[in-house]
């Protein structure tokens, strides 16, 4: 019962509660990615709160949002088991509610942790895939990001060419769709002009610099400056280089960027070395190694900035510092070919040790082989003797088991076949009683109009003429008492007779029953009706029912409820009607009472609607009854 009365009346306390539920979980995540760039513990808790709540309030949408967030999460805490276990999650969880988003998110992630271990045929199959679910299911902003990827790994291939055609054909979309990534594809295209066209080069990080000012984003100028001071460098323009540098050095210094601090130094010491400052040379190059850790120099690099220090000592005369340099220099370059010639060595004996280990298993596969071709010739065998016998045994079981099934399908069509039999007994006899019911009513009707109400009527007409001449009060009121009493009996009448109520539509009734009743201050009466038009769908004979229905049930109110409030609803859930009617009365216990006839009368037309009734009651605790799986059409 109360499953039933959630069902019907307490679905929007239920709604509310969802809504409060999922609002309490998006605050949590959205605390979460507050915290990301700062306190990754602090983020992982709330969005492993997060998912605590989803689960336990069954909000399985945001469940893989949530599983997407916790796999960044631990990848930024370099978790990779837990990282891959969130990732599965959220890919896995997406494909089953084709959640394209997620998918696309994933698929760009999965990518990024192949780049990680250089496997870029299997990040760019995944970029792709990626990039196809942008176009067909409407991502477009994210189209801009994922070609800039796919551009960058084809410059990890080498094939520069490739991931210039990608980033070129990928500016009308970035500046369409997501215009940031425009900060990222001028760099790129730029720096592949550096060394062999300047007016490209510059016109390239200049259009990136526009954009960077745009979104004010300062984090990438020290990135530009440094590319136009490189470019300017390589073409012998040292004063736009010195000018673009020192900028570069400026920003870096202000946003705390130890890489682009090491380039800015780094390419100032080959501007100083190329106009003859050799101290500022050094200088600037001795600076550079104050971010070697943080950058993490390149060993061959290192040697040839070693060098170009030692060629500057000697060019100013201090030999020592000069032979210093110089052995640092060879030291290093002795360490990394001894390193080089290490992992040569190795490269060939591990070749010899994989080349030695196949033919073993090549050997030990040919014996395998061999034995494994004895025991199929011994298994064929067997299978040649077997597999007669199991299709006789087969045949044998399916046999018995399509006869029990054919039995067991007889005895069910005999069971429904009885059922429905039955059923049409009980409608028919139901039928059968409230057509009797109703051809009493219209009867009675008939009787107390044409009969008692003439009679009524006539009697009125005579004391209103006699009384014209006599104009005596008490005639006066006897005169209204007949026409109230006259009144209320046509109200019977027509309560009684089917044509009344063949004339009006059933709101139309109800309404009429709710003014018949609120106006001799009964009780008042709630009615509700969803869809507004759900009433006018009904046929004649279902209309005639309900309407008895509610009659024989605000009758019942009125003369044992003691009621001041009754509460009736009809609702529509998919092609069904359901019925709801409260009263706030004094109740009964439905199991020590007697089925009277107006509940025996409401089960007969209940039964003919092919509906349900479920009753609710308890003393001083009012009355509920609800209807339910009345067909609308």
């Amino acid at each position: 019962m109360k499953q039933l009365l959630l069902s019907c009346f307490i679905i929007p306390i239920s709604i509310l509660g969802q809504s409060n539920n999922l609002l309490e979980i998006k605050k949590l995540i959205k605390k979460a990615n507050h915290l990301a760039a700062y306190n990754i513990d602090s983020t992982l808790y709330y969005d492993h709160l997060a998912e605590k709540k989803a689960i336990t309030y069954q909000q399985d949408s945001i469940l893989t949002h949530i599983y997407y967030n916790l796999s960044l999460d631990y990848q930024t805490k370099k978790d990779s088991t837990l990282f891959l276990e969130y990732l599965n999650k959220a890919s896995n969880k997406a494909q089953r509610d084709s959640n394209w988003m997620i998918i696309m998110l994933c698929k760009m992630t999965y990518s990024k942790e192949k780049i990680k271990k250089n496997l870029y045929s299997n990040a760019l199959n995944f970029l792709f895939e990626a990039e196809k679910i942008s176009i067909n299911h409407n991502f477009p902003n994210y189209l801009p990001s994922i070609k800039l990827k796919i551009a960058n790994i084809h410059y990890k291939l080498n094939d520069t060419i490739k991931g210039i055609e990608v980033n070129k054909s990928t500016i009308p979309l970035a500046k369409q769709y997501n215009k940031k990534t425009l900060m990222s594809l001028y760099n790129n295209i730029g720096q592949f002009y550096i060394e062999n066209n300047f007016d490209s080069a510059s016109y390239y990080f200049k259009e990136g610099l526009k954009i960077v000012n745009e979104f004010k984003a300062e984090y990438y100028k020290a990135t530009y400056y440094n590319n136009l001071g490189f470019t300017s460098l390589s073409h012998k323009k040292y004063d736009s280089a010195y000018y673009f540098l020192s900028e570069a050095k400026k920003y870096a210094t202000k946003n705390n960027q130890s890489e682009s601090l090491y380039y800015s130094y780094y390419y100032l010491g080959q501007l100083y070395e190329k106009q003859h400052q050799y101290l500022k040379a050094i200088e600037n190059y001795e600076k550079m190694f104050l971010y070697e850790k943080e950058h993490g120099v390149d060993s061959k690099q290192k040697t040839i900035v070693y060098q170009s220090i030692a060629e500057l000592y000697a060019n100013l005369k201090q030999y020592d510092k000069a032979y210093t340099f110089q052995q640092k220099h060879q030291a290093l370059k002795d360490s990394i070919f001894n390193i080089d010639k290490t992992n040569e060595f190795n490269k060939i004996r591990t070749e010899y040790e994989v080349e030695n280990k196949n033919q073993q298993i090549e050997l030990l596969t040919t014996e395998k082989e061999v034995e494994a071709l004895r025991k199929r010739q011994l298994l064929y065998a067997g299978i040649g003797i077997l597999i007669p016998l199991l299709l006789l045994i087969l045949f044998y079981r399916n046999r018995v088991k399509s006869q029990r099934l054919l039995q067991e399908k007889e005895q069910q069509r005999y069971e429904a076949e009885k059922q429905r039999l039955e059923k049409e007994n009980e409608l028919e006899h139901a039928n059968a009683l409230i057509e009797g019911q109703d051809q009493e009513r219209n009867r009675i009707a008939k009787e107390i109009h044409d009969g008692v109400g003439a009679q009524l009527a006539g009697l009125k007409l005579n004391l209103e003429q006699t009384n014209q001449g006599l104009q005596n009060e008490n005639l006066a009121l006897i005169t209204q008492d007949l026409e109230q009493a006259f009144t209320e009996l046509r109200s019977i009448s027509h309560n009684l007779s089917t044509n009344y109520l063949e004339e009006k539509t059933l709101d139309v009734l109800l309404l009429d029953l709710k003014a018949q009743y609120e106006k001799n201050l009964t009780f008042t009466i709630g009615l509700y009706i969803f869809p507004p038009d759900l009433l006018g769908k009904l046929s004649q004979t279902d209309k005639h029912h309900l309407y008895r229905i509610v009659q024989e049930l605000l009758n019942n109110t009125y003369k044992h409820a003691a009621a001041t409030q009754v509460h009736l609803s009809f609702t529509q859930h998919e092609d069904s009607l359901n019925l709801l009617y409260e009263d706030n009365g004094k109740g009964f216990d439905p199991s020590s009472k007697a089925k009277g006839i107006g509940l025996h009368n409401i089960q007969e037309r209940v039964k003919a609607l092919n509906g349900t009734l479920t009753l609710d009651s308890q003393p001083q605790k009012g009355t509920t009854i609800i209807i339910d799986s009345l067909k609308t059409t």
